[in-house]
């Protein structure tokens, strides 16, 4: 009789009250593919500054030559702690393949002139082989929530 009555309520009740309120979709399809798809590859949490380091891959495989493969790109957004806090993100040139390495030193106080520094490596075309092979490039960044600079550090090649 239990049975009974559940499926009588779910044949006339309307599909609204049963399943809940319906929700808004995401018109924006730069947006819903940013939320998709980005990845997170490493996050600091600890004052003075929170940063993260994102990666968002283009859709696609990668079986021809290497200018033919998906690229990502990489972002870093820092922020300070607080109610209203000092807020970033730096998108960082597009890229074969880019990795987070390791958080190289840790800012110690909060202030413009006092940066993290994170190594990152990616992959590019090499411009000296004829078959245009994938060669490895480090970076250092610094990075803060008012600025951040990025400078190479080494290139090796495959």
């Amino acid at each position: 009789m239990r049975c009974l009555l559940a499926v009588a309520l779910l044949v006339f009740l309307p599909a609204g009250s049963v399943l809940g309120e319906v929700l808004k979709e995401i018109s924006d399809t730069q947006l819903v593919d940013l939320l998709n798809n980005l990845e997170i590859l490493a996050e600091h949490k600890k004052p003075p500054y929170w940063i993260r380091v994102l990666r968002l891959r283009e859709h696609g495989e990668c079986d021809g030559p290497p200018e033919t493969c998906p690229q990502a790109t990489l972002f870093i957004t820092a922020s300070t702690f607080g109610e209203y806090p000092d807020q970033q993100a730096y998108r960082l040139p597009k890229a074969y393949g880019w990795e987070f390495v390791r958080w190289k030193q840790l800012a110690q106080r909060e202030g413009q002139d006092s940066f993290t520094s994170i190594e990152l490596k990616r992959q590019v075309i090499t411009k000296t082989s004829p078959k245009g092979g994938l060669s490895e490039e480090k970076y250092e960044v610094l990075v803060n929530p008012w600025k951040a600079h990025l400078k190479e550090e080494s290139k090796r090649s495959r």
